[in-house]
């Protein structure tokens, strides 16, 4: 895969990943009054949404940059897929603390169950979309290098998923064998 199809693969999925933030943040904010909380919880949520949409706002601006860069100088785009990844990484650790702070509050018993489930049926959306780094420095070598061999589907024995490689797309995950963590307690299926 050459350089340039890769990160503009990663910025296709960037910014699907800018659009839920935005997205999720503002379906956060319209339901959030109809539920009641501390009011420090109230502020951290609101503050989260503002932050994913401001977010937002910044990597579409460097998506904008990014693909002049990938037409005039494909291989000087380092410094922006950097910057674009820190800023979703930074916005997962604020993510993270969100959902830790509105899952005390239920175990706490401040807030409802309805509150964690609106939070964190939107982060779930927003994780999802987070892209994978592309290796744009090893795209150019591996391709030179493998110019003769066809691309081929590989199998994954241990659970029948596949991954499919071509020069339109990479791998955009990783299988990772964890147990589920709960995302309510004392409510749901039983």
């Amino acid at each position: 895969m050459k350089p340039q199809q890769n990160a503009r693969q990663f910025a296709a999925e960037t910014h699907a990943c800018a659009m839920q933030m935005m997205e999720n943040a503002a379906y956060i904010q319209k339901e959030l009054p109809t539920f009641g909380m501390p009011e420090r919880l109230r502020v951290q949520i609101e503050e989260l949404c503002a932050g994913l949409i401001a977010t937002k706002r910044d990597m579409v601006h460097e998506l904008g940059e990014l693909d002049g860069f990938l037409t005039s100088a494909p291989y000087q785009i380092e410094p922006w897929i950097e910057r674009l990844h820190r800023w979703m990484g930074e916005s997962i650790v604020s993510i993270q603390q969100c959902v830790q702070a509105v899952d005390e509050a239920v175990t706490n018993g401040t807030a409802s169950d309805l509150v964690l489930m609106l939070v964190m049926e939107s982060v779930t959306n927003i994780m999802n979309a987070v892209p994978t780094l592309p290796d744009i420095e090893n795209a150019a070598e591996d391709e030179s290098e493998h110019d003769d061999i066809p691309e081929e589907e590989e199998e994954d024995t241990d659970g029948g998923c596949y991954g499919f490689y071509s020069e339109d797309s990479y791998p955009v995950g990783q299988l990772v064998d964890a147990p589920p963590a709960p995302l309510m307690r004392g409510a749901g299926v039983r």
